[in-house]
């Protein structure tokens, strides 16, 4: 094992240490939670309150493969344990090497499926043209068991703890057993949804084609609150910080108030009106709520409905794939005829950073996950975007008796050459003693670099320290994170 020694440096108020490592060290694997990673893409829309923001770093613009279907995929993947399922308008639900495209499995339905597959417990819950919401084995693919509606279903489900939520043509929501596709209760309006139900807490959130927007318990179906607009929803609504989130065919997108006004109303908090009908569910994060219209796409605030940015498309179409974020980028796409092209766009000013045309329309939206980014099209292919080199990711920067940095390979390659850069500001006393650090990082390993402190600052008396950490390699990715905190002779306090 190699051995660094890391030298101290003495500073009072506003000095800097900086300490530059690398070498050996023991390393470990992340606990992964019921087989399902923090970086898993594992329903529509990421997540039940269908945020659309991946835990991940952000694809690149580079092919690694592609799997041909032999039929249309208007089905947005989900991406579970190195794995991704879609489904085709062959009728049959894939599932394939997140890593290498090859395929693991596959399952026949009765029809084709335009449903975006979800997966929890290890089971694959996915809606077929056929009217079954089927229940299959997320390893072997096997059938455990399936829920018949009375038309078909397009629609995809929602997962929550130990309940499935899917809609169906038959223009009724349907609560089943995640386990045993028992089907608890059922909600009947009087016309069809087009999206995937949103769920938070005890919430479930039900919009339809009409423009009604339903607020549901989880536990029984009964109405806690619903709300008209005046026109029709053609997508799955977001939710995040107690607003819900969507668009409608009367060019207004809506923002409403989640909780309710208590006698089974709520409130429109803000609507803002754009150039076309919106048929693309939004995406959610830090205070920007982001769509596509015809041939707009938006950014707004969240909170008030401004406008932050809109980026133009020059005349070519949007349709109904929806944005994804990850690592402060968001990827959407357009049908554009016979050409589908994907765009990818700095979240923060709205700037182009690449676009790339494809062979055939798309109409799905991204999958995103493990630093690879996965989209189906009209030409019966599942794309997948990434790199072949080591990305490390910085997943968690933690206190105690040490500074803990937990570093993570998100990429196909071993990563090599490493080297890893704290710096602390704010009148810290850095002492002298050895580190074991890693020579290299294999694909989804996860290591721990520790770094033992001693001094002061609190904040009060001395500034409050800014810890920033850099990681690179010799081929790959960089990633640098910064926590604020408090130092009191060697125990370190993170700032949440």
């Amino acid at each position: 094992m190699t051995k660094r020694l890391v030298y101290g440096v003495i500073g009072m108020l506003l000095c800097a240490a900086v300490i530059s490592v690398a070498g050996t060290r023991n390393t470990f694997d992340t606990a992964i939670e019921n087989g399902r990673s923090e970086s898993d893409w594992s329903m529509y829309g990421h997540d039940p309150q269908h945020t659309r923001v991946a835990d991940s770093t952000a694809p690149p613009n580079k092919l690694l493969w592609s799997y041909n279907t032999t039929d249309k995929v208007t089905s947005s993947p989900a991406i579970v344990d190195d794995k991704v399922y879609v489904g085709s308008y062959n009728n049959k639900v894939y599932c394939l090497d997140a890593v290498t495209g090859a395929e693991i499995w596959n399952y026949s339905t009765g029809d084709m499926i335009g449903s975006s597959p979800a997966v929890a417990n290890e089971i694959v819950y996915v809606g077929s043209s056929d009217g079954n919401l089927y229940y299959l084995n997320a390893i072997t693919g096997e059938f455990i068991d399936s829920f018949q509606t009375d038309d078909e279903i397009t629609q995809s489900p929602t997962v929550v703890n130990d309940k499935v939520l899917i809609a169906s043509m038959d223009q009724k929501l349907y609560c089943l057993d995640a386990n045993s596709a028992l089907e608890l209760w059922n909600f009947s309006s009087d016309i069809f949804s087009l999206g995937a139900p949103s769920v938070i807490d005890d919430k479930v959130i039900y919009a339809i084609w009409d423009g009604s927007v339903f607020c549901l318990d989880i536990e029984d179906g009964s109405i806690i609150w619903d709300h008209t607009t005046t026109a029709g929803i053609y997508s799955s609504v977001a939710i995040a910080n107690d607003k819900i989130y969507f668009g409608t065919i009367n060019r207004l997108f809506y923002c409403l108030d989640l909780i309710g006004n208590g006698d089974g109303t709520t409130s429109e908090i803000w609507n803002y009106s754009v150039d076309s009908m919106i048929r693309s569910s939004p995406a959610v994060e830090n205070g920007k709520v982001l769509f596509a219209s015809k041939y707009l796409f938006y950014c707004l605030n969240a909170q008030s409905g401004e406008e932050i940015w809109i980026y133009d498309t020059n005349q070519v179409t949007l349709g109904t794939s929806s944005p994804a974020i990850a690592e402060g980028k968001v990827y959407f796409c357009s049908p554009d005829l016979d050409l589908g092209t994907i765009y990818c766009l700095n979240l923060s000013d709205g700037d182009q950073l690449w676009k790339r045309f494809t062979s055939n329309t798309i109409t799905a939206s991204f999958g995103i996950a493990g630093g690879r980014g996965y989209i189906g099209s009209y030409d019966g292919s599942i794309y997948c975007f990434g790199t072949n080199e080591p990305v490390l990711q910085i997943e968690n920067i933690s206190g105690g008796d040490n500074v803990t940095v937990l570093v993570k390979n998100t990429g196909l390659t071993e990563a090599t050459g490493i080297t890893i850069n704290i710096t602390f500001s704010g009148g810290l006393l850095i002492l002298p003693k050895e580190y074991d650090y890693p020579d290299t990082i294999a694909p989804e390993e996860s290591v721990e670099v520790q770094m033992a402190v001693i001094g002061i600052g609190l904040g009060i008396f001395t500034p409050m320290p800014l810890i920033t950490v850099t990681v690179d390699c010799s081929e790959g990715s960089t990633d640098e994170q910064s926590q604020e905190a408090k130092v009191f002779f060697s125990q370190v306090i993170i700032s949440e």
